[in-house]
This record gives structure tokens, sequence and C-alpha cells, in this order.
């Protein structure tokens, strides 16, 4: 399986819609935490982790999935978080949400 994308809206710390693309070959998830360059914490690095889990199993480190929806999203706002890749000679993309 070769990762393509990762998307999300009102995933966790992502409000916005959000997109990040993959490049092949080894990739590590880094963030910085605003304007910090030295602090790392709360920069949605485990988020990103979540909603790939989440796109794949339905599934991840919590209890209920209001947990991982964005407090600030209005009830009727969308909330999704997808996954496209490549598998062989085919593409597949799984999408979660409300």
């Amino acid at each position: 399986m070769i990762l393509d994308t990762i998307t999300m809206k009102g995933f966790g710390s992502f409000k916005d819609f959000t997109k990040i693309k993959i490049p092949q070959g080894l990739t590590g998830i880094v963030g910085e935490y605003k304007s910090n360059k030295l602090r790392s914490n709360g920069s949605g690095k485990t988020t990103i982790v979540s909603a790939l889990n989440y796109a794949l199993f339905g599934e991840g480190e919590f209890d209920k999935i209001e947990e991982v929806i964005n407090d600030q999203l209005q009830p009727k706002d969308p909330f999704y978080t997808g996954i496209t890749f490549e598998q062989g000679s085919s593409k597949f993309e799984a999408i979660r949400g409300r």
C-alpha cells in the first residue's frame, strides 16, 4: 500500500479542511507549535495519526467519536477524515465521518 494523501475537516485540532500530501519514501510526522519552532506539543502530529487510523479502521484511542470532533464545529457542520492510497495499479479512497 502506498499512501498518497490524508484529508480531514473537523477532526481533532483540524477544524478547517486540511489536505496532507504524503511523498513517496520514508515519511515522518513532525511539527512546530504556531510560531514557536522550539515547541512541537499541540501541533497536530497525533491527530494526523488518529485520522489515518480512523479512516482505515473506524476506531482509535477514543471511547466516543465526539471526543475527536473539533469542539468549534456547529452540530450540522461536516466532520470527516479520509485517505487515498495505491495498491498495485489500483487507487483507493477510504472516508469516514458524518
